[in-house]
């Protein structure tokens, strides 16, 4: 931490207390679902999925594409798990 003053302390801690609140309600939902991880294997695991948007002129407006970069297994079964795909096209 390199903070000085008390107020960027606290508000330093209260980032910390917040983190540690939302890894552990993650962790739980995942826990629920059947998949249990820990704490820095859920922060490492979704740092190294990257995501491209492709913008392409459409006549009605822009038409977007989003691509994920090549998932592992459990990178894929966490983005399922959450709910964190982009819904697939039809037609």
């Amino acid at each position: 931490m390199f903070h000085w003053t008390d107020d960027k302390i606290r508000v330093h801690a209260l980032y910390c207390v917040l983190a540690l609140t939302l890894t552990a309600l993650v962790r739980r939902h995942l826990a629920h679902k059947g998949l249990a991880l820990s704490a820095p294997a859920l922060i490492a695991e979704p740092s190294d999925i990257q995501q491209v948007a492709r913008l392409y002129p459409d006549d009605g407006g822009a038409n977007r594409h989003l691509t994920f970069s090549e998932l592992s297994p459990l990178q894929a079964t966490l983005l399922r798990t959450l709910e964190l795909l982009p819904p697939t096209r039809t037609g």
